[in-house]
This record gives C-alpha cells, sequence and structure tokens, in this order.
C-alpha cells in the first residue's frame, strides 16, 4: 500500500494526501516489522522505535484525510499532542516501567488525533457517500483507540502476559484489527482518488480544449438538465455568436492568431454574456443558454457583448482591426426542445448575417397549426 500511494503521488503531486498515505503506510508497517519481526524488540530503543512509527501512521493518515477533505490541518494540536506523548512515554518506560501507562498515553495521543479529525470531517459538511465513508472510518479509529485501553482497564485484556507483551492479549487484538482498519483507509482513499479521476475526465469530456468553455456534448447535457428542471414554462433562451469574416482572419494573420481571436471572444462571451451556460459549438461559433431571460434582457446581454467586443485587445492583430459578430437570439416557445430552440436562433443568426453582420437578431417564434384548423384541412381534403 505504501508503495501504491507513493507512486500515486509521483504521478499526481497536486494531490498531497497521497504523500501522507505512502508515509502512514509505510510507518505502519515498519512498526509491526519491528513489534514482530525483530527479535531484540524487548530493548527501550525497538519500544520507542515501534510507538514513534505508530504514531506517524496515525497522524499521517489523519492528516491525509483532512487535505483530501479540503480542511485545514490543526498542526499546532497535532504538534501538542504528539510532544507531550512522547516524553510521558519515556517516563513510564525508563523512569518507572510501566506497559499498561505506555498503553493509556499513546491511546490518549491517538484519539485526539482521530476524534479531533471526525469532528472536522463532520464540519465541512460531507455531501458525497464517500465523504461519509472517511467519517465512519475516522470514527471507528477513534473507537478502537478509546475502546482498547479501557478493556485494559477494566481487567478484560492483558498487556504482558508472561512477561511478554507479544504474547498478550492486547497485542493479538492490535495484530488482528489494525491491517483490517488499515486496508480499509487505503482502499477508501482509492476509492477517492478513482471517482476524483472520472470527474476530470469526464469535465475534460465535455470541456473545449481552447476556450474551457462546454463543448457541444457538455452544452447539450447541461441544458438537458436545465430543460427538465423548468419544465414546460417560458424565459428559457438561446444565444448563437458567430464571428464575423473568421476566415479572413485565418487567411490574413495565421491559425495562431485565429486561435487568440476566438480564446478571446470566448472570454468575453463567459465574462459578460450572462449565460447559465456557455459553450463553443463549432469553429467560431458559441452558443449560450439562459434559464430565464426576458426578451429586452436577452437582447441586453447581446449588445453587452457587442460592446465589450469593440473594446476587447486581440493578440496579433492590428489596432485598427475589429473583431464583431453576428447574434441570433430566440426565447423558448413552451414545450420547445433545445433542438428546437437552437433551429431556431441559428435562423435568427442568419437573419443577422443576411442584415450586414455586426449585430444581433431577434427570432420570431415558430408558428404552428392550431389542431382544429389541421382537421378541417384534412376534411376539406377529404372531402375534395
Amino acid at each position: 500500500m505504501a508503495v501504491t500511494f507513493l507512486v500515486l503521488w509521483r504521478k499526481r503531486p497536486d494531490q498531497a494526501y497521497l504523500g501522507m498515505l505512502a508515509l502512514a503506510f509505510l510507518s505502519c508497517g515498519l512498526a509491526f516489522a519491528v513489534n514482530d519481526l525483530l527479535p531484540g524488540f524487548s530493548t527501550s530503543a525497538s519500544r520507542v522505535a515501534a510507538n514513534i512509527l505508530f504514531l506517524t501512521a496515525i497522524a499521517s493518515a489523519c492528516i491525509g484525510g483532512l487535505q483530501r477533505a479540503g480542511v485545514p490541518v490543526p498542526l499546532r494540536l497535532f504538534g501538542v499532542s504528539i510532544a507531550l506523548c512522547c516524553p510521558a512515554f519515556a517516563w513510564y518506560l525508563v523512569v518507572e516501567p510501566s506497559t499498561e501507562a505506555r498503553i493509556y498515553v499513546v491511546s490518549v495521543a491517538y484519539t485526539i488525533l482521530s476524534a479531533t479529525t471526525t469532528w472536522m470531517l463532520l464540519r465541512a459538511r460531507p455531501q458525497r457517500a464517500l465523504d461519509w465513508l472517511f467519517v465512519v472510518l475516522s470514527f471507528a479509529l477513534t473507537v478502537l483507540a478509546v475502546a482498547r485501553p479501557a478493556a485494559l482497564l477494566l481487567k478484560q485484556l492483558d498487556a504482558n502476559a508472561g512477561g511478554s507483551f507479544r504474547d498478550s492479549a492486547y497485542w493479538a487484538t492490535v495484530q488482528a484489527v489494525t491491517p483490517i482498519l488499515a486496508i480499509a483507509v487505503g482502499l477508501a482513499f482509492l476509492g477517492s482518488l478513482a471517482a476524483k479521476l472520472f470527474d476530470e475526465l469526464t469535465v475534460e469530456a465535455d470541456r473545449d480544449f481552447l476556450t474551457g468553455l462546454l463543448n457541444r456534448r457538455g452544452f447539450q447535457k447541461g441544458v438537458q438538465k436545465a430543460l427538465t428542471a423548468c419544465g414546460a414554462e417560458d424565459g428559457a433562451a438561446v444565444m448563437i455568436v458567430d464571428i464575423d469574416n473568421f476566415k479572413l482572419v485565418n487567411d490574413s494573420y495565421g491559425h495562431a492568431v485565429g486561435d487568440g481571436v476566438i480564446a478571446a471572444v470566448a472570454e468575453v462571451l463567459n465574462r459578460h454574456g450572462g449565460g447559465h451556460l456557455t459553450s463553443r459549438s463549432g469553429g467560431e461559433e458559441f452558443t449560450l443558454f439562459y434559464g430565464k431571460v426576458s426578451r429586452p434582457e436577452l437582447l441586453g446581454h447581446a449588445e453587452v457583448i457587442r460592446k465589450e467586443l469593440s473594446q476587447a485587445h486581440f493578440p496579433g492583430l492590428p489596432p485598427d482591426r475589429y473583431v464583431t459578430v453576428s447574434i441570433g437570439l430566440h426565447p423558448r416557445v413552451a414545450g420547445e426542445t433545445i433542438s428546437e430552440m437552437m433551429s431556431a436562433a441559428d435562423r435568427a443568426l442568419y437573419e443577422a448575417k443576411r442584415a450586414g453582420k455586426d449585430r444581433a437578431v431577434l427570432g420570431a417564434p415558430a408558428l404552428h397549426a392550431l389542431p382544429q384548423a389541421a382537421e378541417r384541412r384534412t376534411g376539406s381534403r377529404m372531402r375534395a
């Protein structure tokens, strides 16, 4: 597990919690190795090493969980808890040797670390099931940190069977439960990373590489959700924006400058278009969706866009070379699909182009024959 998280951290250095998980599992593995595999565990040095490693593992896992959730790590509280634990542990190791007392000391530190982590994760208001899983795991760690020393205090567990901690019931519970909890924590973090990568791939699939806007696929998905939410109510609208004479820009100044023009127009639309969704739907064509807007407001958005473009700077173009756009607008008629809305906006865009470009045209709503009129026409044809 340590190697797995270390490799993942090297691939994703921006995810700092992966490094903490690598440290946590490395420390935990070394602690078990020191305790179970080294013949000289009875020495003070080996006991100190094993407990420092276990404490490092718990602290690293808690810090990783908080980092993953984007919660500030209480480094001062964690540092003070560990700093107080170490001299107390040393006291009951050297000055007044007591296995039980050392267990109580480190358990208090474990409880502070895990309980604080649980509380801070809860305060972050977890939303998804994975977020709640981390709350449950940190709470389980807290319960374990309290239950084992409590059982020892109540004489339900022994910590020094025949003078050997390795053969005690207390250490048997550590060997049995800790690896299971550690693996559960590791799998939870791996699942969280996999979910994050899936979300990133989904976003990447729905975004245009050049502009960062939604692409046609992402736009369609977003609009379908919006239309489902608003049902048959009016108020939604579509705006289609097309850069005028864009081919001349590419032919005269090159495709790199053309890409810069597209990116600059996209920034203006994103910042000043006022749309709920903004997409690059074609080479030099953009589509904006409005969830609730009146006709005057829609025309106002179009004029703001044209004004901002007239003042925008386009790298690679001469100062006197302006970039204009033609805009087609269509407020939704109740029941229209997004395809019907875009077709109507596209017709309005064509009218804007045909009227001389550099303007916005509000399309007329499509006319549909009334059912009664259609029936009368059908009946007339049958009689004829």
